[in-house]
């Protein structure tokens, strides 16, 4: 089985190493993904990790919102998913 992405979580993880490991760029190199996950504010999440387009996305603010650094487009996904009246 061959993995196509890696999730990892920013919280408690990265953000306490102080630094992105030289891993997640090989990961990109070998022609993964790389998705950041975290509850943080998207507009907060520069003063933590300052190089967001080493990720492929950025899932933030507990998956209400999705970020593609490379095309500097976000999309908010409150709002499009609500149950049936």
């Amino acid at each position: 089985m061959r993995y196509l992405a890696l999730a990892m979580s920013l919280d408690g993880n990265l953000a306490d190493a102080g630094r992105i490991d030289a891993a997640l760029e090989s990961l990109r190199r070998s022609g993964r993904r790389a998705l950041l996950v975290t509850a943080r504010r998207l507009g907060e999440l520069t003063a933590v990790c300052p190089r967001l387009e080493r990720f492929d996305c950025v899932i933030a603010e507990n998956g209400a919102v999705l970020h593609w650094p490379a095309r500097r487009e976000s999309l908010s996904l409150c709002g499009l998913f609500r149950s049936p009246s």
